[in-house]
């Protein structure tokens, strides 16, 4: 007689999976399923456990989705979860949508016992705004790190703003004033500036990062300029990309010009004093 550990492990190609198995069979495939997990947790189930895992068991979710809906039904009834899903599958927003928001709740420690977290009317906005907050957190969490880990920038900055500090007409160009203005300036422009390596470079004076501003709106992130002594390495606006080329690129030739200015005349300056 043939047992079942010894059919999976000699069967020939795979075992079907509940899609590839004939509709008239799914049920019974469903329900040893049900049976099986009821088995791992050594446990007696109610009909109502019963009826949950036979519902878990129609669908092809991982365990890590199981787990949340499981989570979920300790809140509310499954007549109700299955509404809920009817109810989005009719707006086009897949139940996963649903599942990623509950766990992002979750993950924000948030209370979903009540039946406006649990059952949002609008759970696209709702989930957008989850994923927002979240990288929000992660954010916060990523400048917390970096003020203490490039301490140097901060320290810097009163020496760097001397130097580097210049009013442009309708612009002004200052250095920044610790990392987490590098991060929320690469955050908000979109490209690279808040990573370790500009953070650590800023920090050890081998490159400085300089923020170009338009005077009437100083602190909002507009350009992003690299430098080094006097010589500027690159300058981005938003998306690494140079839209207003024609404007910004004579005025940085300019400031660069009275950057050179400034060292040659300290350097006189410190030449005549030893004489």
């Amino acid at each position: 007689l043939m047992h079942m550990d010894w059919l999976c492990e000699n069967v020939i190609g795979h075992i079907p999976t509940l899609e590839e198995v004939i509709p008239e069979s799914r049920a019974t495939v469903q329900l040893l399923g049900v049976f099986q997990e009821e088995r791992k947790s050594k446990e007696h189930w109610t009909q109502k456990q019963m009826d949950i895992e036979m519902y878990l068991q129609g669908y092809v979710w991982s365990n890590n989705d199981r787990d949340v809906v499981r989570e979920i039904l300790k809140h509310t009834t499954l007549d109700k979860l299955k509404k809920y899903r009817k109810e989005q599958e009719q707006k086009n927003i897949a139940f996963q949508t649903y599942l990623d928001y509950i766990r992002m709740k979750r993950r924000a420690g948030y209370d979903i016992g009540n039946s406006i977290a649990l059952f949002p009317k609008d759970l696209r906005r709702r989930h957008d705004e989850m994923v927002m907050e979240l990288e929000r957190e992660k954010m916060e969490k990523r400048k917390a790190e970096a003020l203490q880990k490039y301490v140097g920038i901060a320290e810097r900055y009163n020496k760097l703003d001397r130097k580097y500090r210049a009013e442009l007409g309708e612009y002004i160009i200052r250095p920044a004033r610790n990392a987490a203005e590098i991060i929320e300036e690469g955050r908000v422009l979109h490209h690279c500036v808040g990573g370790d390596n500009y953070l650590s470079a800023h920090a050890k004076g081998t490159g400085i990062i300089l923020f170009l501003r338009k005077a009437e709106e100083a602190d909002t992130p507009f350009c992003t300029i690299e430098i080094r002594g006097t010589k500027i390495e690159q300058w981005y606006e938003a998306y690494d990309q140079q839209p207003d080329k024609d404007i910004l690129q004579p005025l940085l030739d300019n400031y660069v010009k009275g950057l050179e200015g400034k060292r040659r005349g300290r350097t006189r300056n410190t030449v005549s004093a030893e004489l």
